[in-house]
């Protein structure tokens, strides 16, 4: 018997759910509030440069990878080079992100290198090490004693993470989160995540999904004649609306989750001051510089296009702290800027997985235990990955739960 399942949704897990349910034989509607579908993977065109919703990176050996795989997407964008900047103490310097590059850089002294090359010489062995129970930050300052290395370190799993509290951060899954980004590396899309967007829309509609557009759904009231329903859009207070007094656990959920915010500052370029400098970071601050082109496609030609980001949920304006930034890693930039985007507080994800919480096994969903045939997908859902790799591995969960417990 064909099941029929509705998706509330339309952004990476929405999607993902829908064309797993479908290519499974599921009759699948996918109901999207906007009038385009992508969330906040949408991709805006902007004088000729495709603007992500801040900086955005595709981790390459994650989960997020294997799900695109599967549903036979296979994504078009380069790694970006390993060869970067920091800025330590007000001056910028090569980062030490090779073995080469930590003998030559003046950033940190030998002591900080030393410790910082035994750790990462090995990264099977990082893995290895005790992690439970421990936040990222303690991890951190177990690990290595010297101030410099712990600076590199928190620096690093910034970035992976894209979270500025790292004692709110589990180890257990920021180090592998960590890890995997050294040594797998993440792509710059072609594009942007819109080409994902776009992607997984045609699979799904190939696989037979109806995706209705500016289609709200105020309670799950509103949907009958069907024999699930996954909720993929916003994060659990939104799930929790929903549901209305469906369900207490994901009322639960809600009032127990941390979002991650970061503040972003998209420009498009018509060159680089310092053509050297196309990635730099904050050592001793929460801040993130990164040139997208040309390992990816998403400027007009011989432009630039830059992200900046301060990671974390800014106190003030970070605006002049990420502008200082640009200053130090290139000079002159104001006069070349063509397209300038600039978002104070941007959602990064609907939770984050804390030392209290353990390891993503003990994340909610996708399945709701007190409350039969509806399920959660999204950033904050499942045992697999953080951010977009979490998003569209819970879609594929929860629709294979769907057709499965059913």
């Amino acid at each position: 018997m064909t099941r029929r399942i509705i998706v509330i949704g339309g952004g990476w897990a929405g999607l993902a759910a829908a064309a797993t349910a479908a290519s499974n034989g599921a009759e699948v509607v996918l109901l999207e509030a906007r009038r385009e579908l992508g969330g906040r993977a949408r991709t805006e065109a902007v004088d000729g440069f495709m603007f992500n919703q801040g900086a955005h990176a595709l981790y390459a050996g994650f989960e997020g990878m294997r799900v695109l795989r599967g549903l036979g997407i296979e994504p078009k964008g380069n790694k970006p080079p390993l060869k970067g900047y920091g800025r330590l103490r007000g001056k910028v310097g090569l980062m030490p992100g090779t073995p080469l590059d930590s003998i030559r850089s003046p950033m940190i002294g030998l002591g900080a290198k030393v410790q910082l090359g035994k750790l990462l010489a090995n990264p099977k062995k990082v893995l290895r090490t005790e992690m439970i129970g421990r936040s990222m930050q303690q991890w951190i300052e177990e690990q290595v004693s010297n101030a410099d290395a712990r600076l590199i370190l928190a620096m690093v799993a910034r970035t992976a993470t894209y979270q500025d509290d790292l004692n709110s951060v589990a180890a257990c899954v920021g180090v592998p989160q960590t890890i995997g980004a050294l040594t797998d590396g993440v792509l710059y899309l072609d594009g942007g995540w819109q080409q994902i967007v776009n992607a997984l829309r045609n699979i799904a509609t190939e696989a037979g999904v109806k995706i209705d557009t500016d289609a709200k759904v105020e309670s799950l009231n509103d949907i009958d004649d069907c024999d699930a329903v996954i909720i993929a859009s916003g994060g659990p207070s939104h799930a929790a609306k929903l549901l209305g007094n469906r369900s207490t656990l994901v009322g639960e959920w809600a009032a127990a989750a941390q979002p991650v915010y970061a503040s972003s500052l998209d420009l498009g370029l018509r060159s680089l001051p310092v053509p050297q400098r196309r990635f730099c970071l904050g050592v001793d601050s929460p801040l993130y510089f990164s040139t997208h082109t040309p390992s990816a496609k998403l400027a007009p030609d011989g432009c630039e296009l830059v992200h900046v980001l301060r990671y974390g949920d800014a106190p003030g304006d970070p605006r002049a702290e990420m502008d200082e930034l640009l200053d130090d890693a290139q000079p002159g930039w104001q006069e070349q800027v063509l397209a300038e985007r600039y978002g104070k507080r941007w959602l990064v994800a609907h939770d984050r997985p804390t030392p209290e919480q353990g390891p993503l096994t003990n994340r909610p969903g996708p399945a709701i235990p007190d409350c039969d045939n509806v399920f959660v997908a999204g950033d904050w859902v499942g045992a697999h990955g953080l951010l977009g790799d979490a998003a569209l591995a819970s879609g594929r969960d929860a629709a294979l739960a769907a057709l499965t417990l059913m």
